[in-house]
């Protein structure tokens, strides 16, 4: 099949029975050129009637180990009706106060895991984070996503923080210790007689 062009693919969701695909590999391959915020794909799956089309996001992927083209892909089904779980992408904007002290930006992370309807939820979220200042913070919690979103992650979990620079704490670091005498040198006693 891949020598053919096409890649192994599944897909499962909305209550139907799993269908094996192959994809055609140009088409996969613009889609990931050309991907977008949103992940939504239109599959449209050949038929001898109509084309059967259905709404999809891709689940999960496995790329070639040397190639790094896809090698296979799970795609899962959409319900409109049906809350699912999803990814949310947030986008850091703006430069900490803390950086402009000396400090220097941490990001932890930079998803966060909801559940919504399908016609719900967001391509991404803008999180201001100017007003940061050294040793701050910013949590899953301080983000709005909107009333129809639930988060499922964790409200405490960091997702980027703001630290004092590495160069001046190593330098704090490295400040050299007074001698207190010469060290003293303990000796253990043999247990075998020779």
């Amino acid at each position: 099949m891949r020598t053919a062009g096409f890649i192994p693919a599944v897909l499962y969701g909305a209550g139907k029975n799993n269908l094996l695909l192959s994809i055609n590999a140009k088409e996969i391959n613009k889609l990931f050129e050309n991907k977008t915020e949103s992940p939504f794909i239109q599959l449209s799956i050949a038929s001898e009637k109509q084309p059967d089309k259905r709404l999809v996001i891709i689940k999960e992927w496995q790329r070639h180990p040397l190639s790094r083209s896809p090698w296979h892909i799970d795609f899962l089904e959409l319900n409109k009706k049906e809350e699912t779980t999803f990814e949310i992408a947030v986008h850091f904007v703006g430069t900490p106060s803390g950086v402009e002290k000396g400090g220097e930006v941490l990001p932890i992370k930079s998803k966060v895991l909801v559940s919504c309807l399908p016609d719900d939820l967001v391509a991404g979220v803008e999180v201001d984070i100017s007003a940061l200042d050294i040793g701050d913070t910013l949590k899953v919690g301080d983000i709005v996503f909107g009333k129809k979103i639930k988060v499922l992650d964790n409200l405490g979990t960091p997702l980027l923080s703001v630290h004092a620079h590495r160069e001046t704490a190593v330098a704090s670091a490295e400040q050299p210790i007074e001698a207190h005498g010469e060290p003293e040198v303990i000796k253990q006693k043999s247990e075998h007689k020779e």
